[in-house]
């Protein structure tokens, strides 16, 4: 009988499911028969598996599928059972099977239960992955404020998630699941904006995408971004959008807040205007008056100015040649933003050599020497990368002494360029090194106008770099500042 059994199934079942296991199985889980398949499926011998009981086989978590399984074969003779188990394989891997258990315990070729199984243990692993990459979607929806959404255009349809009915106030399950529902949170102005968006998405089948208001029942207003797909019917009609809406509130304040920021600014630079325009005509005509009168004064007098007299004078005429430099250095400050050339790039080492030329006459008087590295290119506006330049190292010398020397050097930083220019002189106390780059510092008896380092530090922001220094006092001085590789214009 057994032979006789063996031989049709290997006539039949083998050759059609040849990817498949087939165990005869008596009604106590005794396998009288286990199909060949048994070797390349699981890698075992189909000889040692028959006498086993299926119990000893399975996974001990799968008994009661088992045994439910079998026990309805029994009962119901006429119904297919359906089922999951595990097998443990040659190589020590519980693999899952798919099992369809038949009673066959009235056929005489039989006389058991045949359960035919196929390994499905590639599709249970890709079932649990959808299953992770579904929960850390919906962990990411839920920490962006993100709704899940779906338009049945046919219907009119409007399906929701919770997150979607808590970004339009409504409480779960109260959303009436219509466009109506949808369009009474949504101001008309934007309203109408929205359906521009879908109906040009209709028309072109391109992603939908709009930002718009949302004025819940409390009244706290939320801005919302939607955006989605649509999809096609078999006929090419469009049969609905799906998609996702976020809560973008926080975004539009920020970017409100950078636009009063902007308009701020805008406001500062136009009084900055004003101001260099006031101090270029009316602020430095007193100024030429004074000077013209003082050299007047003294050509009419001549010899009769006795030396006090010649001396006020002097101070007097001195005052207003300072008074100059500080409107000149003041218009130098408030044109740093306005009237900056195009950033391009420039060769540095160039810069320095003009810078160089202008100084040479200071430098000379001075007995200082300069010491450099080559140079890179940069990015920038090479007027004011030059002013940087000649402050510096003009307040190098200003500030010096004797066998003084100055350093210019560069080198990459965290995607930026930064120079420094160092010397070796007196340094500056710990105590001044903060308001340094405030306007009118002069640090000490210099005989600057105290603007020239806030000049820099305006010139160094404007190409997105930072400006600081570095000093003992007794040793010497280092200015650092960085030029980013893509300044904003």
């Amino acid at each position: 009988m057994r032979d006789a059994l063996a031989e049709q199934i290997r006539e039949s079942a083998l050759v059609e499911h040849s990817n498949a296991l087939i165990s005869v199985i008596d009604p106590d889980g005794t396998i009288t028969y286990q199909s060949p398949s048994a070797r390349h499926i699981v890698g075992l011998d189909p000889d040692t598996i028959e006498g086993e009981n299926i119990f000893e086989l399975t996974h001990h978590d799968d008994d009661e599928a088992v045994t439910d399984a079998v026990q309805h074969a029994v009962e119901e003779p006429e119904t297919e059972q359906r089922f999951q188990f595990r097998v443990q394989n040659a190589a020590g891997e519980w693999r899952f099977f798919q099992g369809v258990c038949e009673n066959f315990l009235d056929d005489p070729f039989v006389e058991g239960l045949i359960i035919s199984s196929r390994d499905i243990t590639d599709i249970i692993r890709r079932e649990r992955q959808l299953e992770e990459l579904n929960t850390r979607l919906e962990l990411a929806l839920d920490e962006t404020d993100t709704g899940v959404w779906e338009w049945q255009l046919d219907t009119d349809k409007v399906v929701w998630d919770e997150a979607s009915e808590r970004l339009f106030g409504y409480d779960p399950g109260e959303f009436p699941e219509t466009f109506e529902g949808f369009a009474n949170r949504v101001p008309d102005a934007d309203l109408e904006t929205v359906q521009q968006e879908i109906d040009a998405t209709l028309d072109t089948g391109e992603e939908y995408r709009a930002d718009f208001r949302v004025v819940p029942p409390s009244g706290n207003q939320r801005w919302v971004q939607a955006r989605g797909i649509v999809q096609f019917d078999e006929d090419g009609g469009a049969d609905r959008l799906i998609g996702i809406q976020t809560d973008i509130t926080e975004r539009k304040e920020r970017e409100q807040e950078l636009e009063e920021t902007k308009t701020e600014l805008e406001q500062s630079n136009e009084k900055l205007e004003q101001f260099a325009y006031v101090a270029s005509h009316d602020l430095q005509e007193p100024l030429r008056m004074v000077s013209s009168y003082m050299e007047l004064l003294e050509l009419e007098l001549g010899e009769e100015l006795d030396e006090e007299t010649r001396e006020y004078i002097e101070f007097a005429a001195d005052g207003a040649d300072r008074m100059q430099a500080m409107i000149d250095g003041l218009l130098e400050y408030s044109r740093v933003q306005t009237d900056g050339d195009p950033f391009e790039t420039v060769d540095s080492d160039a810069v320095l050599d003009e810078t160089l030329q202008d100084l040479e006459l200071k430098i000379a008087d001075s007995g200082a020497e300069i010491t450099r590295d080559t140079l890179p290119t940069v990015t920038a506006d090479s007027n004011q990368l030059g002013q940087v330049f000649q402050n510096l190292i003009k307040n190098a010398i200003e500030h010096g002494n004797e066998n003084m020397i100055v350093e210019v050097t560069a080198s990459e930083r965290d995607g930026a360029t930064e120079f420094a220019v160092a010397d070796n002189g007196p340094g500056i106390p710990d105590h001044r090194q903060e308001d340094i780059f405030s306007i009118f510092d002069k640090g000490g008896d210099s005989e600057g106008t105290g603007i020239g380092l806030a000049v820099c530090q305006q010139v160094v922001e404007r190409h997105g770099g930072e400006i600081w220094v570095e000093s003992t006092e007794g040793e010497g001085t280092t200015f650092y500042f960085t030029i980013a590789a893509k300044p904003d214009q």
